[in-house]
């Protein structure tokens, strides 16, 4: 019986196995790093929220202000 077929195939699948576990690896790490920039941005635009959050408060004070002053 010629065993050396059944090693070399073996062999093949075995390879093949590692180069798709290293494919599947990879695109986990590319996942990660998208989600981690993903995070980033959120955060960025959470800020930015909060900047302009801030700006309409003072800018409604300021409007109340003036409504206040124009009635005296």
């Amino acid at each position: 019986m010629d065993y050396e077929y059944y090693y070399n195939n073996a062999g093949n699948r075995y390879y093949d196995a590692c180069s798709e576990i290293n494919s599947k690896d990879n695109r986990i790490n590319e996942l990660r790093n998208e989600k981690n920039r993903l995070i980033n941005d959120i955060n960025g635009y959470n800020a930015e929220i909060a900047k302009h959050t801030e700006a309409l408060n003072s800018l409604t004070v300021i409007i109340n202000c003036y409504h206040l002053v124009r009635l005296l």
